[in-house]
């Protein structure tokens, strides 16, 4: 999937820069780029809770970061898609 390609190299480039806003705001707009209609504030809201966390324990677990990430992601793919089934009408 193009998010989590992109995620890696987010990660690569916060291993080399040491910027933990940059790498959030890169993140954010990767994630809006792969879900321009989604209505859910899941992802940025847990996000971005993650990063302050971070942020306030002037921490960054390089090899968990990724897991973690794809751990919010793969739970507001999962909300997405059960609101998705829910409006679902079908055409007969």
């Amino acid at each position: 999937m193009e998010f989590n390609k992109n995620l890696k190299y987010a990660i690569k480039e916060l291993r080399k820069n040491k910027d933990i806003k940059l790498f959030q705001k890169t993140v954010i707009a990767n994630y809006i780029a792969t879900f321009m209609y989604s209505d859910s504030t899941y992802f940025t809201d847990n996000f971005n809770e993650y990063i302050l966390d971070c942020i306030k324990k002037h921490r960054v677990n390089g090899d968990k970061i990724e897991n973690d990430i794809i751990t919010i992601f793969n739970e507001d793919w999962r909300i997405l898609s059960l609101n998705i089934v829910k409006k679902f009408e079908p055409t007969i």
